[in-house]
């Protein structure tokens, strides 16, 4: 089965990068001293997305583990990679250049792919990160994230359900039917206004 190409990733890491520079700045995004604070951190939001699983969007029909996923060190230690078939979260040594993987945001970033049922970065892995986030960094923190999607076009919104009714092959059937009736009853148009008003009535015949 062929994966899905991951359309968002590039702009979500533009747009994260240039938020975590603004949490920086406004002294909101905290960093992890080692990978047991991280594994009690992750402990606090797996219990708190059991508690409130229902009222979280895109999470309403997930079923969620009791345990809370395992923080290890990544093997190659340069980067950060949710797992969510083995139910752990591999994060980059902090020892690498990249020490911005120990930070609060990459923490939920990560977690938010495990409850996404391992969406890459679609509307709802965003959905479910955004809500993390204004969860357990603050609402200002949140509204900062939202600017910086809006900036580069990050979709974060739940796919609406289509409100277009679904017909069976015996409905199809009859509606084609019908249509096909109320043609033969119209002239053919000879100019657009003509079309127009034929339109119309073959949609008033045929209800």
């Amino acid at each position: 089965m062929k994966r899905r190409r991951d359309a968002q990733r590039f702009r979500t890491y533009r747009a994260e990068h240039e938020w975590q520079n603004a949490l920086k700045a406004h002294g909101l995004c905290s960093q992890f001293e080692s990978l047991g604070d991280m594994q009690s951190y992750t402990y606090g939001v797996h219990r708190w997305v059991r508690t409130h699983k229902a009222s979280i969007r895109g999470m309403m029909n997930t079923v969620v583990p009791e345990d809370a996923p395992e923080i290890r060190a990544a093997p190659r230690g340069n980067t950060s990679t949710a797992y969510m078939n083995l139910w752990h979260i591999d994060m980059a040594s902090r020892e690498t250049q990249r020490s911005y993987h120990w930070t609060e945001c990459m923490l939920l970033h990560e977690l938010a792919h495990m409850y996404a049922k391992g969406e890459r970065h679609g509307p709802v892995w965003a959905v479910i990160y955004l809500q993390l986030v204004r969860q357990w960094m603050g609402k200002e923190a949140g509204a900062i994230l939202v600017e910086k999607w809006k900036k580069y076009k990050v979709k974060y919104s739940m796919p609406r359900p289509s409100r277009r009714k679904k017909l069976s092959p015996a409905e199809r059937a009859a509606f084609t039917e019908r249509m096909q009736k109320a043609r033969k009853r119209i002239p053919r148009a000879k100019n657009l206004k003509a079309l127009g008003e034929s339109l119309n009535q073959i949609l008033t015949l045929s209800r």
